[in-house]
C-alpha cells in the first residue's frame, strides 16, 4: 500500500448540483444569503430535476426589493470544485424567478433559467 489515503469520487449530475445550489442558497452549505428562513421561500421545479429537464428556481415571499445571492458548489470526478453565483433582486411582489429575471450580477449575465449550472467556474486540479 501507498500510504496514500483513497476517497470515492462523487458524481454529480445536474439534480445533484442543483441540490447543493439550492441548499447553498438558503444557508445550509454555504452563507449566501444570510437568512436561514430562506429555506421555505426557495423552490426547484420539477422536484427532482432529471438531467434533459428544464427547470425553474424560485423564491418567493421575500421584501419587495430584496437583494438574493444563489451560489452553487460541487465537486466533479476528478476533484475540480465548480463554483457559480448569481445576484437578483426581487420584483415589487417579493419574487425572483431565475428564469425570467437576468442577475444583477454574478458569473453570468443574461437571462437564462440554467445560468447557475453552465457558468459554473472549476478550480482544483485533478
Amino acid at each position: 500500500m501507498s500510504g496514500k489515503a483513497t476517497y470515492p469520487r462523487r458524481r454529480y449530475t445536474r439534480r445533484g448540483f442543483l441540490r447543493v445550489a439550492a441548499a447553498a442558497a438558503c444557508g445550509s452549505l454555504l452563507t449566501a444569503c444570510g437568512d436561514t428562513r430562506l429555506v421555505r421561500k426557495l423552490r426547484v421545479t420539477p422536484d427532482p430535476v432529471r438531467v434533459d429537464e428544464p427547470f425553474a428556481i424560485t423564491l418567493q415571499d421575500l421584501s419587495p426589493w430584496q437583494r438574493v445571492t444563489l451560489r452553487a458548489r460541487c465537486v466533479d470526478a476528478y476533484d475540480v470544485e465548480w463554483r457559480s453565483r448569481a445576484t437578483f433582486r426581487a420584483d415589487f411582489l417579493g419574487t425572483v424567478d431565475v428564469s425570467r429575471q437576468s442577475p444583477i450580477e454574478g458569473s453570468y449575465k443574461d437571462t437564462d433559467p440554467i445560468g447557475l449550472v453552465w457558468s459554473a467556474y472549476g478550480n482544483g486540479t485533478s
